[in-house]
């Protein structure tokens, strides 16, 4: 199938295949990180995990490389809390 200049397009059954294998990817992450919530985004093409403990405000780590994510996900867990503005650390 082509689209605009030329180019081809995945066909949907392909795409969905594609999706599937990393949304497969995103449940090993998850199960190898049970403190975490991890989605593949398929428009942004990466992953996504969100913390399901007491985290730092705003803490999301998104990476398309599956590796790089599961490293950013154990530095976080280990990383000490920041301390609050004009709090004594």
């Amino acid at each position: 199938m082509r689209h605009r200049y030329g180019r081809t397009r995945l066909e949907p059954a392909t795409r969905d295949h594609l999706d599937s294998q990393q949304r497969t990817v995103a449940d090993q992450l998850q199960t190898a990180m049970p403190g975490w919530v991890v989605l593949w985004s398929y428009g942004k093409r990466a992953f996504t995990a969100y913390p399901c403990w007491s985290a730092p405000s705003g803490l999301v780590i998104t990476d398309s490389d599956p590796n790089r994510l599961l490293h950013a996900m154990r530095v976080a867990q280990t990383r000490p809390p920041a301390a609050a503005p004009g709090t004594a650390a």
